[in-house]
């Protein structure tokens, strides 16, 4: 048996639960003694973190309330009033822009993808963002480069040869946009006419 000493507190614990999605933890101490002789009010502070799930009922805005209970022997102490934390999720929205328009084949095309964090009051701050795009087979891509906002670690996976466009960017903080660039150039059989999506 482990004896966790905390200042004057001596907490031999007991066999702990294992807690699932959706279950009340209960923490079980065991044994606490008070090596302590004064007047004076000792404590044991017990953290944890809870994860809110990524299910339909948990949208940005949504409030989730909490509360805990104090037992001990077959003592029971009233539950603590509800301490209320409110749901933040990001939000990325994606445009695409074509800035420079071909006349011909073999003429250059240039587009943009910009992906835009909102700033909302709930919003927060979007990690792991993916951009990702495959060319029409009547271009041939040339290059991808990105702007991303300072701190942002960005990764590019784009093929060239595959005509697919992969970036990977690590974070977007509310408000922040990063913008990737496309340079690709019509192919020389792109018939007079051609709508190129």
């Amino acid at each position: 048996m482990i004896a966790v000493i905390l200042g004057p507190l001596t907490v031999v614990p007991a066999v702990g639960g294992t807690f699932v999605d959706g279950t009340d933890p209960v923490f079980v101490l065991g044994t606490v003694v008070n090596n302590d002789v004064d007047t004076g009010e000792e404590f044991v502070d017990v953290s944890f973190n809870a994860l809110v799930l990524n299910v339909t009922g948990n949208q940005a805005a949504g409030d989730r309330s909490n509360t805990f209970q104090v037992s001990y022997g077959a003592a029971s102490f009233p539950a603590t009033p509800a301490v209320t934390v409110r749901i933040a999720e990001p939000s990325v929205t994606l445009a695409k822009n074509v800035t420079t328009t071909p006349l011909d084949a073999g003429d250059t095309v240039v587009y943009q993808l910009v992906a835009t964090a909102g700033a909302g009051a709930n919003g927060t701050t979007a990690f792991d963002v993916r951009i990702t795009d495959l060319i029409d087979a009547s271009l041939v891509l040339q290059s991808v480069s990105t702007a991303a906002p300072g701190g942002a670690v960005v990764t590019d996976s784009s093929s060239i040869p595959g005509n697919s466009i992969d970036v990977f960017i690590d974070r977007l903080l509310p408000g922040e946009v990063a913008t990737v660039t496309v340079t690709a150039v019509v192919i020389a059989a792109a018939p007079s006419g051609l709508t190129i999506p």
